[in-house]
């Protein structure tokens, strides 16, 4: 399945791959990688209508080889001028122990990024399968193997933009020991980073 793109600008027709839990934003970010633009200054509409970006294919009803067109959104600014790509986002991550923790990660991070963030700094048990996990962000789930590759851009996800993700351990994952959400120390902190984490831990809002 697939949808087509009209791009006005160049008066081109792009064809994206979608599957059922594929979003827009996404198809929307593959293309705009694609020709070298930034994905926060378009949006997909049909017709005059502006879709969610942030729903799976499968709950858009949409038919397959539709025709979408990518309009330039009123945010993005003076003609020529470039959003800049970045920007983080507030998490309320619910753990598999029961305990939750606020994280700050950039909304150009996949949920294996946050996952990998989270493990860095000691909230998964050791040895816990992470390649296994999954995740529920709103009503969606997101199965292992779509972690990689799933941006919270992708998503539909803005800067600034609070959101609350379940984490799920496969079974015989074990447990860690529930702990509130906490404030690192600086060198904490400045250790989390140098391992390549995108996260730092906010104080339970």
């Amino acid at each position: 399945m697939s949808v087509v793109i009209f791009d006005p600008d160049s008066r081109e027709r792009h064809r994206v791959a979608m599957s059922p839990g594929k979003t827009l934003a996404q198809a929307l970010e593959e293309l705009c990688e694609k020709t070298e633009r930034s994905p926060a200054e378009y949006e997909l509409r049909r017709g005059a209508k502006a879709l969610d970006s942030s729903l799976p294919w499968r709950l858009l009803r949409l038919p397959n080889n539709c025709s979408l067109e990518l309009v330039r959104t009123r945010k993005s600014g003076a003609a020529g001028a470039s959003a800049p790509r970045g920007g983080t986002a507030k998490l309320a991550v619910s753990l598999p122990s029961g305990s939750r923790v606020i994280v700050e990660p950039s909304i150009d991070a996949t949920l294996a990024d946050v996952l990998r963030g989270l493990d860095a700094l000691g909230h998964f048990p050791a040895g816990a399968d992470l390649a296994g996990a999954s995740c529920l962000v709103v009503r969606r789930s997101v199965p292992p193997e779509a972690l990689a590759t799933t941006s919270l851009r992708g998503m539909g996800v803005s800067a600034g933009e609070q959101l609350r993700i379940r984490v799920m351990l496969p079974p015989g994952a074990g447990a860690e020991t529930s702990q509130p959400a906490v404030v690192l120390p600086e060198r904490a902190l400045a250790a989390a980073n140098d391992s390549g984490t995108l996260l730092k831990l906010m104080q339970r809002a």
